[in-house]
């Protein structure tokens, strides 16, 4: 069975023509709650994607140091995609597939973001 946290991943990449994205670890196991893991190197970047009994989450790092990653909620307030406020009064787990309302947490959101300041971002 193909990892459905790949395949939203895949899609959504797709969808925002982010082609130079490149899978370099993935991992699933559908007897234990679908936990998944998907990490891609962007350019300078690399993104890690998990899925935790349902909760999803992104990392973002440079590919020159894959130990050292910092949660999306943290690059979007560093970033001034979403301020602190608007942050702390998020409190429920995010699923991907099916985002609750806010600013940055829907996983197109967050690529959306990635993809416009990638130049940012990936500055060393």
């Amino acid at each position: 069975m193909r990892n459905p946290l790949v395949e939203l991943v895949e899609r959504e990449l797709n969808r925002l023509g982010i082609s130079n994205a490149k899978l370099d670890y993935e991992s699933y196991n559908p007897q234990n709650f679908g936990n998944a893991e998907a990490i891609y190197k962007l350019g300078n970047l690399q993104l890690r994607f998990l899925r935790d009994r349902g909760d999803d989450t992104v990392s973002i790092g440079s590919s020159s140091s894959p130990q050292h990653l910092y949660n999306l909620e943290d690059v979007a307030v560093w970033m001034g995609w979403i301020s602190l406020a608007e942050l702390l009064k998020y409190d429920t787990p995010i699923n991907f597939d099916e985002p609750p309302p806010g600013p940055i947490f829907s996983l197109t959101k967050a690529l959306s973001f990635i993809a416009r300041d990638l130049t940012r971002i990936s500055h060393r």
